[in-house]
């Protein structure tokens, strides 16, 4: 018998997956790492890299729902706020677009680290995205 995989390595070989462009094989691994993993710093990065697969894979449903929680769980990265913008837009639910730019504009304010050098240029672009999406 083998032995059981950690979280981290089932991320990893999902991510390997993802790079040979085996997505399901990759959609596997990444919701196996996310079943295991206790980080919630890790768990946000395991969701973005599942919700990136679901939608090459044409599930935006589940793909949202993981961007979704990654914005109760105040991500610090900007990624699951440009997939949902992207995604709403696109669906034409454009409360919902700004809803998840006005949470973006929030985090970026508030949660993320000052000095992070980042920081300015994408919560300056989440404002700009934010005024735009609310004339739509």
């Amino acid at each position: 018998m083998g032995k059981t995989k950690t979280a981290e390595e089932l991320y990893q070989e999902g991510y390997i997956a993802e790079q040979a462009k085996e997505y399901e094989k990759a959609r596997l691994l990444y919701e196996q790492s996310l079943s295991l993993e206790k980080d919630t710093f890790k768990s946000m990065v395991c969701r973005n890299l599942l919700g990136r697969v679901c939608e090459k894979l044409g599930d935006t449903e589940v793909a949202t729902k993981l961007y979704e929680q990654n914005l109760v769980d105040e991500c610090e990265g900007d990624f699951p706020y440009d997939r949902l913008r992207v995604i709403y837009h696109r669906q034409k639910c454009f409360a919902d677009e700004v809803r998840v730019l006005e949470k973006a504009v929030k985090v970026f304010e508030e949660k993320v680290y000052p000095g992070r050098s980042d920081r300015l240029p994408k919560l300056e672009k989440f404002r700009q995205q934010l005024e735009k999406a609310k004339t739509t």
